[in-house]
């Protein structure tokens, strides 16, 4: 398995692009397993913490304002110990049923998909229950000690069951969702005057891609900034990486390999694990095509090939990177995208004819 450490400037928002710094390593410590139980990233827990009461309220009513985070809403309220009187859960409940009755559920009737709303909020006297094991001691964590939550990391549950977190940061200036997928958090270290935490998605069946997402926190401007990485797991590794990756562009036709050789030949894939659109190779080691030109990162160099990581503006014509759970569910209107939201460095090997060093 290949770990890839980087960032790009986005600041909630994609800025011009710099030279990230990259750390590659040949392991990455697993922290979660199939069997729902969290093994926890310890060195996170030192930047968990309670909000004051001011913020505490802000938060919540961030959260309120929007009823599909309502059960998001309701972790929080556990965690910051607040109470929710019966008429305050029996009007989140009516908020929830006009709302999808305009936005109706897929495959589920009305009523039967109320259900778990209504035993939630108005048939338990434990409102505030979850069943998601969680591995932090609260959700809410502030990376520079000013006492200000600079992320939000909310415990859920996902198919299979698979556990995970989804992780929210200031966007446009409102907290929204960078991503929600089973998986858990698996590093942070300290550089500079930075703080990097990176955290995988779980990966179900073979033809998933690693998702690697990745913040990182500039404790002198009290910025953070996201980015993620696809990769296949089987992307060879080199012998020596670069101490600096090197800008260069990209010439069309180029193909994103996940080892320094080519091969063409059609691989035989398991109906039962891939469908059609969900093949982990294209042809052969092909990960990505591109007729365009495009920018990226060098970071190794072996023989005719470099290893490359293209930049999330530089869109292949065809690529079979995919994974079940790095889509997008715009909730405000409850429609699912196979697109992410956020666009993801590609990493692979490409020959070094189609690469130009800027």
């Amino acid at each position: 398995m290949i770990v890839i450490f980087c960032f790009h400037s986005f600041l909630y928002a994609q800025q011009k692009e710099i030279i990230p710094p990259f750390v590659l390593s040949k392991s990455f410590p697993d922290s979660y397993n199939q069997n729902g139980e969290y093994i926890g990233l310890k060195e996170l827990h030192q930047y968990c913490f309670l909000p004051p009461e001011l913020e505490q309220k802000n938060i919540l009513r961030s959260f309120r304002q929007k009823i599909h985070l309502f059960q998001d809403y309701l972790i929080l309220l556990k965690a910051f110990s607040k109470k929710i009187t019966y008429p305050e859960r029996k009007a989140i409940y009516l908020d929830l049923y006009e709302y999808y009755k305009k936005n109706p559920p897929e495959n589920t009737k009305l009523e039967e998909f109320m259900e778990g709303y209504q035993n939630s909020l108005l048939d338990s006297t434990d409102q505030n229950r979850n069943d998601y094991p969680n591995s932090l001691p609260f959700p809410t964590i502030d990376f520079d000690g000013d006492k200000q939550t600079d992320m939000i990391a909310i415990p859920s549950g996902y198919f299979g069951p698979s556990y995970g977190f989804r992780v929210y940061g200031i966007v446009d200036g409102s907290w929204q969702i960078l991503w929600s997928a089973g998986g858990d958090f698996n590093e942070l270290f300290k550089k500079d005057k930075n703080i990097f935490l990176r955290y995988r998605n779980i990966n179900i069946v073979d033809a998933e891609v690693d998702v690697l997402h990745n913040i990182v926190f500039d404790v002198d401007k009290k910025s953070i900034k996201y980015f993620k990485f696809y990769y296949a797991d089987t992307t060879e590794i080199p012998k020596k990486m670069l101490s600096k990756p090197l800008s260069c562009r990209i010439k069309p036709n180029a193909k994103l390999r996940i080892a320094p050789k080519i091969i063409n030949t059609s691989l035989k894939v398991d109906d039962n694990e891939a469908g059609s659109d969900e093949k982990k190779f294209i042809i052969g080691n092909i990960v990505a095509e591109f007729d365009k030109e495009g920018n990226g990162f060098i970071l190794a160099n072996q023989g005719k090939w470099c290893l490359v990581a293209t930049s999330p503006d530089f869109e292949p014509k065809k690529q079979s990177f995919w994974h079940g759970m790095d889509g997008y569910l715009y909730e405000e209107t409850n429609v699912y995208s196979n697109k992410p939201r956020f666009k993801p460095y590609l990493l692979g090997w490409i020959e070094k004819k189609f690469i130009k060093q800027n």
